[in-house]
């Protein structure tokens, strides 16, 4: 075999292995976990995603935020390519109570008081379909997780069994 052979192979074997490992950070299983929009938990969970291994979803905003009508939506996901294809079959919200100053570890200005939240079953469900980046180690900082973006924005991965953590969000 000549020189030029071997280039060639290596080039094609090159090829081959790092598109494998491309495909393989936009698995659905690289996201099963739960993701928040921020590195810290501060006094509670920001924007969080929370994926299952059975193509379940639950997206929770953020917990700080005391004047927020919508509570959570969730549904069905997957990953095709470099899109996160989201299919949201339920919404949670809060109904009526006042808008009043907020007090205790609110991180917003004001806050529902005596509101009620309601969940509603949506028919047809809701599509959504945000770019999703592949899944790498953040290594700035003192803290390494791992990081993707959803829609250009960050989230990092807080723990890989999101049924684990569910009870801090519902």
């Amino acid at each position: 075999m000549n020189q030029n052979s071997c280039k060639i192979i290596f080039a094609v074997l090159l090829l081959v292995v790092s598109s494998g490992i491309a495909k393989a950070q936009n698995t659905n299983d690289s996201l099963v976990g739960v993701w928040q929009d921020s590195k810290i938990v501060a006094s509670g969970w920001s924007n969080t995603f929370l994926f299952f291994k059975n193509g379940k979803f639950k997206f929770f905003y953020n917990q700080m935020d005391c004047a927020k009508r919508e509570v959570s939506y969730s549904g069905r996901w997957k990953v095709v390519d470099d899109e996160l294809k989201l299919t949201v079959t339920q919404k949670k919200i809060i109904k009526d109570g006042t808008l009043e100053l907020s007090t205790g570890s609110c991180a917003s200005d004001s806050m529902i008081v005596g509101g009620i939240e309601k969940t509603t079953n949506l028919k047809p469900s809701q599509k959504i379909v945000y770019s999703v980046s592949g899944v790498y180690t953040d290594n700035e900082d003192d803290i390494q997780r791992l990081k993707i973006y959803i829609d250009a924005m960050p989230f990092w991965k807080f723990s890989d069994d999101p049924g684990e953590l569910l009870n801090q969000f519902e």
